[in-house]
């Protein structure tokens, strides 16, 4: 197949005082909307804006600055595959995410006690649980009739997904999707699992959201479930935590 790409002259300014200026985050809304409006040019295929922020990067005074601290506004928490890279479906640049990478964004004490790093010491605004479209995890479990062991590397991973595709299943309806609920499983482990993150929710300076993205679109899109039910213990959050 042969694809022809129309020519163009793109004139590329190595300065980062020429790269439109966004505001740097300070609450989880900010956070969301820098992330939104940076996936919005990556899946429309903005050359001259990505390029732009890729010619800020590169320059040597950016890389010098990040050498005695990072400054992350968000922590993404997402799958290992090769086709879901943060950094550039969000055209973001060094030092502004704090990215978490595992098959199937599953979680685990390792996982967590990064996530607790990032979030106690470097104080971003945002956490991000991030899934996608055609998730080889979900679709292994989806696959799974109790060949892979448990014991297994791949069949810790495949287990850690099964409930959510279970649950998925038992809602049966077309609109439940088993890599959102694999999405909202990783989120409700995470503050289930780290008192850390449950008092940056408690005392605001954390926004805690979920999200699918999807690799034919280049979209990132916010997922919600339900609040956590009165008789949960995380019921006193139910404002911030729409995944259960």
């Amino acid at each position: 197949m042969t694809t022809t790409i129309e020519k163009r002259t793109i004139t590329i300014s190595l300065d980062p005082q020429d790269v439109p200026f966004e505001a740097y985050p300070t609450n989880g809304k900010e956070a969301w909307e820098r992330l939104r409006i940076g996936n919005e040019r990556f899946a429309q295929g903005d050359l001259v804006g990505f390029l732009g922020n890729l010619a800020a990067e590169m320059n040597p005074e950016a890389r010098m600055s990040l050498t005695a601290s990072q400054n992350p506004y968000a922590v993404v928490v997402t799958c290992a595959d090769s086709r879901v890279a943060p950094e550039l479906i969000f055209d973001e640049g060094m030092g502004f995410l704090f990215v978490i990478r595992v098959a199937g964004n599953v979680m685990d004490k390792t996982a967590l006690g990064s996530i607790d790093y990032a979030v106690a010491h470097l104080k971003p605004c945002l956490l991000l649980i991030m899934g996608h479209q055609s998730c080889g995890a979900v679709k292994a479990a989806l696959d799974c009739h109790g060949s892979e062991s448990a014991q297994d590397n791949i069949g810790s991973i495949v287990a850690k997904v099964l409930p959510s595709v279970d649950r998925a299943k038992r809602c049966c309806t077309h609109d439940t999707d088993p890599a959102q609920e694999n999405v909202f499983a990783s989120a409700r482990e995470i503050v289930e699992g780290s008192r850390v993150v449950e008092d940056h929710l408690l005392d605001g300076s954390l926004t805690i959201m979920t999200a699918e993205y999807y690799l034919d679109s280049g979209l990132v899109v916010e997922v919600k479930g339900q609040p956590p039910p009165p008789e949960h213990r995380h019921h006193h959050l139910r404002e911030h935590l729409q995944f259960y």
